[in-house]
Parts: structure tokens; C-alpha cells; sequence
């Protein structure tokens, strides 16, 4: 149920870009998601900022992927590696049984996903104690 969740929320929580508005020369046009007017914003050097504040920061704007084709590419990349995990880890499953081997997968997975959070408050005990 896990995974599939994540397959459905991926592509929303890594897309998602709040309605836009372009102010050039005095004038402030709200123009929604169109990529054509926010490139045209750009170019006019005119200033992008968002009509109500971001309901969260997905990677799009995170990374300044607004109006970008590296949405489509992360998500590409990620319907990729479950593809192919699907196939590694299936035949695994085929050989060693279908228990241990969600197991030991749940149990990297769940590490994997704790670890960037146990990172920071490393770093920080580490940046205090050299001070």
C-alpha cells in the first residue's frame, strides 16, 4: 500500500507549482501555471511571485524547476528504478522467498528514508563540539 501511494504522490508533491503572477513596468498580470507566460515574464525581466503562498515546496520549487523539463525527468528516473527494482528484487523473491526478501528490503528502505533526518542533528553535534 506503501508503494503505491508513493507512486501516485511522487509526481504530484514533486510537480506542483502554485498559481503565478508577473510584475513588469508597473503592471501585475496573473497568468496561473503558463509556461509561456513565465517565460515571457522572464525575458521582459519582469518579477514572478506566487498569487497566494505555496501550500508546500515541492521539488519543483525547491529546486527551481518551474516551468523546466527536470520534473518529467525525476519522475522518469523514479518510475524507472521501480520498474527495475521490481524486476531485481521479484527474482530475488523467486529464490530466497517472498518474506526475507521484503524484509531485508523494508529494513534498507526504512533506513534509507531515516537517514537524511538523523544527518542534520549529526552534523550539528559535530559543528558544536569543534567550536
Amino acid at each position: 500500500m506503501f508503494l503505491a501511494a508513493q507512486m501516485v504522490f511522487t509526481p504530484i508533491f514533486g510537480n506542483y507549482t502554485p498559481r503565478m503572477q508577473c510584475t513588469a513596468l508597473g503592471t501585475t498580470v496573473v497568468f496561473g501555471r503558463d509556461c509561456n507566460a513565465y517565460e515571457k515574464c522572464t525575458a521582459e525581466n519582469g518579477t514572478i511571485s506566487y498569487v497566494e503562498p505555496p501550500q508546500f515546496y515541492s521539488a519543483a520549487l525547491e529546486f527551481g524547476w518551474v516551468c523546466t523539463k527536470w520534473p518529467l525527468v525525476a519522475t522518469t528516473l523514479q518510475f524507472a528504478g521501480v520498474f527495475l527494482g521490481a524486476l531485481i528484487f521479484g527474482a530475488l523473491s523467486d529464490r530466497y522467498g517472498r518474506k526475507r526478501v521484503a524484509i531485508e528490503v523494508f529494513s534498507v528502505g526504512a533506513l534509507v528514508v531515516l537517514l537524511p533526518g538523523m544527518l542534520t542533528p549529526i552534523a550539528l553535534v559535530t559543528t558544536a563540539t569543534q567550536v
